[in-house]
């Protein structure tokens, strides 16, 4: 006999319980493995990964925001550059050919000195320090504190080549360290229309805005170089060279992450916009140490899952095989004296218990069906609510923005205004009914969200509403016009200048209504109008086509045009027409057309969407 014929023999001849237990175990094991090759390959990795992604994102958006920081004081830069008294002082000056008199220099200080203070003191940075010098630097002028890196930054002839192209330089006059603040130079060359040089503007601020941008809670240390590498802020120590090894290792990427050798990762991002780097230096302990955490914690309730397990096995197959034990005995016990068998009922009858058991499951199978069948009932409405609700959070946040945007330029009359327009319009987004509106309605609503962005431009958005009175009670999903006006605003008119305008208008002829929304922007690409008509043919609703497929998701890219669409289509059906266009004129033109009916014959009749 073979060695594998007796491993046979012995687990055929081994007792239930036992080939049982076996059977079990391995099953355990089995499932112990495949849970772990699941884990690591397909939830661990996943979660290395999002924690990598979100600390990159976390480095590009302090990359973004210095960049926002940048922008900011160099929007004060230009503001001086372009303010003729700043020209005619330092014209002044550079054609002296005697030096300047005390009173002089105190006039010329006076008419410096308001030009700059009109120029900082609407914005977030009143208490920049500014220094203005002429061509050859013999003259000085500053404000707020006696600061200055003017001269330090031009002795440094890749920096002079810098200014003579008329960019802006940035320069670190010293990093914050042990919690005392840097600052940094911002300094660009003062050139006419004519390119004509007058000399130099300095604006120096201190660290305590890059150390806010970079106090995000973080355990990795930050540090931020200007466009030749140098050290602008750091939250740790580091060192020039190490960071000139760095950038090298950056090469042309744009942003990523690399690991040295003492396990240290270093994430970066570059600018494209001014060329500054940031690196967020992390140990492997701390930035996956809730990998590492829930890795051993899976271990552990691994381990004392399989041990409850295999407990809970050993008692349930003792108490499984005891009843065959007992009638096995009570088999032996038969005689001659006595034929009959003695087998005594058990309260554990596995046969029964599983008809129970199937006989519940057929139960509740019945309730699932009927629980399908009202669901179903149900569905249209359920999809309308759903498109309603994805538009809502959406037109609140851009009107929200707005508000925002007059509140920090302390404009409190029209934030007021906005306000009560913007509650007037929430208590029309919010309703919850699913019943279409009318027309008028829809037109106030757009109305006010109009005016709401005409404080916004500032008198330079213009729009006109021309309703026939015969449309006015026509009925419109709620909020479906509204977001091909958003999409004018905040798309069409970012390449192009002002006056602005947006026009809709709503006319009937031949028992048809047409809605047309125009207005003066840059016009809607053709790639664009393709994208959105391919989103409206995948979205499939019942009532406009028979496959019944699950409405996807849009993005919030083209979701309101995609959404008021198909929302209309459900209310009109076939007889809905769109179209978007560019306006041979320029801009871009919506049409909506229908057939005329009222709300009123609209609540009874079984359009699709809104009745049950």
């Amino acid at each position: 006999m073979t060695s594998k014929t007796k491993k046979i023999s012995v687990f055929s001849n081994a007792k239930l319980q036992t080939k049982i237990l076996i059977a079990f175990s391995s099953v355990i094991l089995l499932a112990v493995i495949s849970f772990a090759v699941f884990s690591q390959s397909l939830i661990f990795e996943r979660f290395e990964t999002e924690a990598t992604q979100s600390t990159q994102q976390l480095c590009i958006k302090i990359s973004e925001n210095i960049d926002a920081y940048i922008e900011n004081i160099d929007e004060i830069t230009k503001r001086l550059l372009s303010d003729p008294s700043l020209l005619a002082v330092l014209n002044e000056v550079n054609t002296r050919t005697t030096p300047i008199e005390p009173h002089e220099n105190l006039s010329y200080s006076r008419r410096l000195g308001e030009v700059v203070s009109n120029a900082i003191a609407l914005t977030s940075f009143p208490y920049l320090n500014v220094n203005i010098y002429n061509i050859d630097g013999s003259y000085r002028f500053f404000y707020k504190q006696n600061s200055s890196n003017f001269y330090s930054v031009i002795e440094n002839e890749e920096i002079l080549d810098r200014l003579a192209q008329r960019k802006l330089v940035l320069y670190a006059g010293t990093t914050a360290r042990d919690n005392k603040r840097g600052n940094i130079s911002f300094v660009r060359s003062i050139f006419d229309f004519r390119a004509q040089h007058y000399g130099y503007i300095e604006i120096q601020d201190d660290t305590s805005k890059l150390s806010e941008i970079c106090n995000v809670n973080v355990s990795g240390e930050v540090t931020i170089t200007d466009v030749s590498g140098q050290i602008m802020y750091t939250t740790g120590e580091i060192d020039q060279t190490v960071v000139a090894n760095l950038i090298k290792e950056m090469g042309q990427d744009n942003n990523g992450f690399f690991q040295h050798d003492g396990g240290e990762i270093f994430f970066y991002a570059r600018s494209a916009a001014t060329g500054t780097n940031v690196f967020i230096k992390y140990s492997h302990d701390s930035i996956y140490s809730s990998l590492i955490f829930m890795k051993n914690t899976t271990i552990m309730l691994i381990i004392f899952v399989s041990l409850v397990c295999l407990s809970l096995v050993f008692f349930f197959t003792k108490r499984l095989v005891k009843p065959i034990q007992d009638l096995r005995n009570s088999v032996l016990s038969v005689n001659y004296e006595n034929m009959g068998l003695a087998i005594r009922s058990f309260d554990n009858n596995e046969i029964v218990m599983l008809g129970n058991a199937f006989q519940h499951i057929l139960q509740e199978l019945r309730t699932s069906m009927n629980r399908e069948i009202v669901a179903n009932k149900a569905e249209a409405t359920a999809r309308l609510t759903a498109l309603q609700a994805q538009i809502a959070p959406h037109f609140i946040h851009n009107v929200l923005y707005s508000i925002s945007i007059c509140a920090r330029e302390e404009r409190p009359d029209d934030v007021t205004f906005m306000c009560k327009l913007l509650s007037d319009m929430l208590r029309y987004t919010v309703n919850p009914s699913k019943q279409p509106v009318k027309l008028k309605e829809e037109v106030a609503f757009v109305s006010n969200y109009l005016t709401l962005e005409s404080k916004n431009y500032e008198g330079s958005l213009f729009y006109e509403v021309d309703i026939a009175p015969e449309t006015e009670d026509i009925p419109m999903p709620r909020i479906s016009i509204q977001p091909f006006v958003e999409n004018s605003i905040k798309h069409a008119f970012k390449m192009c200048k002002p006056p602005y305008w947006v026009r809709v208008v709503c006319e009937a002829n031949d028992g048809r209504w047409k809605l047309t929304v125009t207005d003066n922007g840059t016009g809607i690409g053709i790639e664009k109008i393709e994208m959105l008509e391919q989103k409206i043919k995948e979205c499939v609703l019942p009532g406009v086509d028979s496959n019944d497929e699950a409405l996807p998701n849009t993005g919030m890219a083209g979701m309101g045009i995609v959404n008021s669409i198909l929302r209309m289509k459900m209310l009109y059906g076939e007889l809905f027409r769109h179209s978007i266009a560019v306006c041979p004129e320029g801009g871009t033109i919506v049409v909506l057309e229908g057939v005329i009916k009222t709300c009123l014959e609209e609540e009874g009749s079984n359009v699709p969407g809104y009745g049950g």
